[in-house]
Order: C-alpha cells, then structure tokens, then sequence
C-alpha cells in the first residue's frame, strides 16, 4: 500500500485515495474473486488494479469519489480488467507448462525407444513446417531461451517468439486430432 500511496502528489492525495481503497475494496475484491474464482489471484488482480487508479487518479472525481457513479464504474471497470489480464497470464503459464510437461516427455520418450505412444508426440512435432519444429524442439526439448535460438537461426527473438506460439496452436491440433482418432478407434472395438 505504502507503494501505492508514493505515486500520489501530496498528503491530502494520499488520504484520498487510502479512503477510496478502503470503500471500494470489499467490492473489488467481488469482483475479482468472481472473474478468477481463487482468493490469492483476486487479491493480487485488486492490487494491480489499484496500481492502475493510483496512476491515473486524476481522472477519478474530485469532488466526492465515494458517492460518484462515475468513480465506481471506472473502479469496476479496472478492476474487471485487471481480473482478466491476471487469468489470461495464468492461463499462458499453464498452457506452457503443459506444453513443456508433453515435450519433455517426448524428450524422454526419445532416449527410451520402448515408449512408441510418445514418440507419436515427436512425430507430430517433425510433421509440423521446419521453422516450427526447429524452434519447439530447440526451446522444449534442448532447453534454449527465445534469445539463443534467435542467435544460432539468425532470426529476431521476436519472431521466434511467434513461431514458438503458432508452433504449439499446430501442434495442439495435431494432437487433439490424434487424440480423437485414437478415442474413435477404441469406440469400433
């Protein structure tokens, strides 16, 4: 909170937004814990939000926050955002570490040839376009950051980046699609 406070000009700033924070945390707080459904990520989401009004408070009314409207939509408005912004990274973190979780598997699968399932993985991986399975196997499995495949492709890392995104969205079907032949297959049995 202190963090928060030091980005406001003055004393009196200060006491205002310490009084908003504190008539407009319980709703906040709602809110959030609606969009997230997990206490931990909704208190985080409410202080991020608060980071954002603290920033710009002067577009909050002066007049009397507590009993705007205006001040209220906007706090709700922020808040929701943030709820978002704070599910959508998670969401990227668990996509990746699944993601990561199936290519290491694969990686382990290669060493060991008795895995023939796994290595299904690794041939939907070769399967998709060489610049794709070039920097997926290179980040997964031989563990490179975005900034050393940049360097020994002579790519920029921004384009590996995107390429490591659109090569996992390939490769996701590619095995969503194995996925459902394999569920048809033991439908027919």
């Amino acid at each position: 909170m202190l963090a928060l406070l030091t980005m406001l000009d003055d004393d009196s700033e200060s006491d205002n937004f310490l009084e908003l924070y504190k008539h407009y945390e319980r709703l906040a707080l709602w809110i959030a814990r609606g969009i997230l459904q997990d206490e931990q990520l909704a208190e985080d989401a409410v202080q991020e939000a608060f980071v954002r009004i603290a920033k710009n408070y002067a577009k909050i009314s002066k007049q009397n926050p507590m009993k705007s409207n205006r001040t209220k939509n906007y706090i709700v408005i922020i808040v929701e955002r943030a709820a978002i912004d704070v599910y959508r990274k998670r969401k990227r973190r668990l996509e990746l570490e699944s993601l990561s979780s199936i290519i290491g598997e694969t990686a382990y699968a290669l060493e060991d040839n008795n895995k023939l399932e796994n290595s299904h993985i690794y041939e939907a991986i070769r399967s998709l376009p060489k610049i794709y399975s070039e920097v997926l196997l290179l980040h997964y499995v031989s563990g490179f950051s975005c900034q050393e495949i940049a360097t020994s492709l002579d790519m920029k890392e921004n384009t590996v980046r995107t390429n490591l995104t659109r090569g996992k969205r390939r490769l996701e079907a590619i095995l969503n699609d194995l996925l459902f032949l394999k569920e048809r297959k033991g439908d027919n049995k």
